[in-house]
């Protein structure tokens, strides 16, 4: 949680305060939790099994958040 949230947290506040408008996030499948097809789609719900999918779908849910309030693509 502390590398891929809390870095992810960080990153974006420093990416704000240096008007950065665009980033790519590397995610992981882990966000979608025990999946028995091998072609998941970006909008399957997202049920994490373990800490690390938690601590990603947490991540991707920071960043939504923050291009809400400030633009960031």
């Amino acid at each position: 949680f502390e590398t891929n949230t809390a870095g992810t947290i960080s990153l974006l506040h420093a990416a704000n305060i240096a008007n950065v408008r665009k980033i790519v996030f590397s995610s992981t499948a882990a966000v979608y939790g025990d999946v028995t097809s091998s072609v998941v789609s970006e909008d399957a719900n997202l049920a994490p099994i373990n800490p690390y999918g938690m601590s990603k779908a947490f991540a991707e849910r920071v960043i939504e958040a923050n291009s809400a309030s400030t633009g960031m693509q």
